[in-house]
């Protein structure tokens, strides 16, 4: 971590993972599921580098990272492949003053997310086998934004507003759905919380998927 000034810092995260193959994986199950005694744990590796700044109003906070996963555990019960995922992250958060004279500021966050992931296999649908041959992973949106607001009225009324959007998605390689040509339509989700505080006692209304989308 090394700080440029009170405002601005910059951070560099290294770190590395490992996640053992599941007992029903190793020794199967009384429902003749697929085992394999043998497999290695799956291993992964993170590598960020982040920039942040606090503004007047906003704090900024931008970061870009790689991160790879080797002896990918598959569905067969199969050591197979390399994952590598790269991404860049935004995010915001801000104050600004109320429209009410007198009251707190509204205050909110806005995030935004990059990512593209790739497999270094690919299902054959036609021969209906894994090839050695690099593809996106699929069942990951390349594109993600979270925006939420918090507005008081009164002072002791608020309203709490959220937002989710995810975009298009590939099907996962082994879906037969993908090797129709078909995608996952992008999709968004209002919702909505509006809370009052009367002394010590607190009311809230939630409405989740405000538009019913």
């Amino acid at each position: 971590i090394f700080k440029f000034s009170d405002d601005a810092t910059v951070k560099v995260l290294y770190g590395e993972a490992f996640q053992e193959p599941a007992p029903l994986q190793l020794f199967g199950g009384w429902n003749g599921r697929a085992a394999n005694p043998d497999l290695k744990p799956e291993e992964a590796s993170n590598l960020e580098f982040i920039f942040m700044y606090q503004g007047a109003y906003i704090l900024h906070d931008i970061s870009v990272f790689r991160a790879k996963y080797k002896n990918v555990i598959k569905e067969e019960a199969e050591n197979a492949g390399s994952r590598n995922i790269t991404g860049l992250e935004y995010r915001a958060r801000f104050n600004i003053k109320n429209v009410f004279l007198g009251l707190p500021d509204i205050d909110g966050y806005f995030y935004y997310t990059y990512t593209d992931s790739e497999s270094s296999i690919t299902y054959n649908h036609v021969e209906q086998e894994w090839n050695e041959k690099k593809s996106s992973l699929g069942d990951i949106a390349q594109h993600k934004v979270n925006v939420g607001l918090n507005w008081p009225l009164r002072d002791n009324f608020e309203l709490n507003l959220r937002l989710n959007y995810v975009g298009q998605r590939d099907f996962y390689s082994r879906n037969p759905l993908r090797a129709q040509g078909d995608v996952l339509d992008s999709y968004y989700t209002l919702d909505l919380n509006a809370n009052y505080r009367w002394e010590s006692v607190s009311l809230s209304l939630k409405v989740k998927n405000l538009t019913g989308e």
